[in-house]
């Protein structure tokens, strides 16, 4: 038998300058599998193990932390408005504003696999276990979302809006 503190080592977020000098470190209980997506004013953003996305200050002080329902694994992005957007293994994607307040979610059906990206145009892509979707935010009002499934059956690709209505259907042109 071996103590589970003996087995657990935390998870750190460091700081460092330009020439390795750690400038502060930030300890959790938890595992980090994430980078960290840094906001204009310097707050520090990462998921973590324990469902929680994290708001660090540029001096490694815990702003606010947000609690889904299953781990963050992947990277948050931050859209043009500062609104910060991750997915979690509890089926949502999420957005949030910088005050760690929820904005909205959206049930995926699925673990989200990936870090999101934003497109020029306010686009959010992500990826969840066996779905590309993506969300198009303007001004902060969600207008849509649609589910891209990647290989189903017959080797076709199926692009299917929120409501569940076929938007565009892809034959395989190597069948």
């Amino acid at each position: 038998w071996v103590d589970e503190k003996d087995i657990f080592k935390p998870s750190k977020i460091h700081c460092i300058d330009n020439k390795g000098k750690v400038l502060w470190s930030y300890e959790l209980n938890s595992d980090v599998y994430s980078k960290p997506a840094i906001g204009e004013d310097g707050t520090i953003y990462f998921g973590s193990e324990n469902g929680y996305l994290y708001a660090i200050n540029s001096k490694g002080v815990l702003e606010w932390k947000y609690r889904a329902d299953g781990d963050i694994e992947f990277s948050p992005v931050i859209g043009s408005d500062d609104t910060i957007y991750f997915g979690s293994n509890d089926d949502h994607f999420y957005a949030v504003n910088p005050e760690g307040k929820l904005i909205w979610k959206h049930k995926t059906n699925n673990d989200i696999k990936g870090s999101a990206a934003i497109g020029d145009d306010g686009v959010i892509y992500f990826c969840t276990n066996a779905v590309i979707a993506l969300a198009s935010v303007l001004a902060g009002v969600t207008l849509g979302f649609f589910a891209l499934f990647a290989m189903v059956p017959l080797s076709v690709f199926i692009a299917i809006k929120g409501s569940g209505a076929i938007a565009k259907k892809y034959e395989d042109p190597f069948k």
